[in-house]
């Protein structure tokens, strides 16, 4: 029986790793048949979003959006969801969605579309986020471009642009 699970271990791990491979490849004619042969498991694996979470971002500039809080005890607080709804990818592309939205870039919301959803979610956090002796006064929605340069650990932070604000009632 222990033979027996050490190779169907071996097997799903063969396919996770072929998954995994397979989503690396450039496009090709062998590389859409494999895509639909490994398109179930890659679902049922998640394989897919694995390689999206730790392959390196080709892009060498890149906006980092970041929520803060004025709050009574502390001037600036990071909002940093420990328990989401969502997994740690999908609010980091959600705020960067909205942060498109707020610059004026009609990319997955329009700009109309993302001052409202802004305005939803901050007083959700200012009613959530409150406690009784720290009430959070006002959220803002910053992104901060920052460049990656040739030479590993060559990192240029641009200043914070400040995208839009909202005093909690």
């Amino acid at each position: 029986m222990s033979r027996l699970k050490t190779h169907a271990l071996t097997l799903l791990a063969a396919v996770f790793l072929t998954g995994l491979w397979v989503y690396q490849l450039p496009e090709s004619r062998v590389e859409r048949a494999l895509s639909t042969i490994f398109r179930p498991f890659q679902r049922v694996m998640f394989t897919n979003r694995f390689y999206r979470m730790y392959a390196p971002d080709p892009r060498s500039r890149k906006r980092i959006p970041t929520l803060l809080f004025k709050t009574e005890m502390s001037p600036v607080r990071f909002f940093n969801p420990e328990l989401s709804v969502f997994p740690r990818e999908k609010w980091t592309n959600f705020l960067d969605h909205l942060g498109k939205a707020l610059d004026g870039e009609a990319f997955f919301f329009s700009p109309e579309e993302g001052e409202a959803i802004f305005r939803r979610l901050a007083v959700r956090l200012c009613r959530d986020e409150s406690s009784p002796g720290d009430r959070v006064l006002s959220v803002t929605f910053q992104s901060r471009s920052v460049s990656y340069g040739e030479i590993q650990g060559d990192i240029a932070w641009d200043e914070p642009e400040v995208l839009e604000s909202f005093a909690c009632p």
